[in-house]
């Protein structure tokens, strides 16, 4: 009896390890491997197609990113694998409010009316200083040539920490 009980146990914790952390995971545990970290990743907006907008923010989203106590780099990307960089007609302007309430805004990936980059293009901790912790992050798509024939656009964006 207590045999049963105990492959009981064990099972309903093999359910709890699978469901909760994915098959890959439990092959990890099993094998005795070391797990593979995965970056930290939250989708900031979808393709935004290019149209003629007036001068000003053409998008608004506010997203929380947890933020460990290590990292290599907090990056925009176009994915959560984070080695593409993201495109946007004009500019990103990115408002963080971190744990402590501190609040620290800068612009990513300008360019200027003829398409030559300016600044930081897409690695955010080079212009942010990230506190550990759950951090908003604000990001406004920006049209700043307007008019005449003025186009505004943004692939893909997404917000990834790359682990150490």
């Amino acid at each position: 009896m207590r045999k049963l009980a105990i492959l009981l146990m064990i099972s309903v914790a093999l359910v709890l390890i699978i469901s909760t952390t994915g098959c890959e995971r439990v092959e990890e545990i099993i094998s005795g491997s070391t797990p593979t970290l995965s970056p930290e990743c939250v989708s900031v907006t979808e393709s935004i197609a290019g149209a003629n907008r007036p001068a000003g923010v053409f998008f608004t989203n506010t997203v929380t990113l947890n933020v460990p106590d290590h990292f290599t780099s907090i990056v925009m990307t176009l994915d959560c694998e984070g080695t593409n960089p993201i495109g946007i007609d004009d500019e990103a302007r990115v408002t963080i409010t971190s744990p402590s309430g501190q609040e620290q805004v800068a612009t990513i990936n300008e360019n200027d009316a003829f398409g030559g980059s300016i600044g930081e293009q897409w690695v955010l901790s080079s212009v942010i200083d990230f506190e550990p912790g759950l951090n908003q992050i604000k990001v406004e798509l920006v049209n700043v040539y307007a008019p005449p024939g003025s186009n505004s656009a943004s692939s893909p964006i997404y917000i990834v920490v790359l682990p150490p």
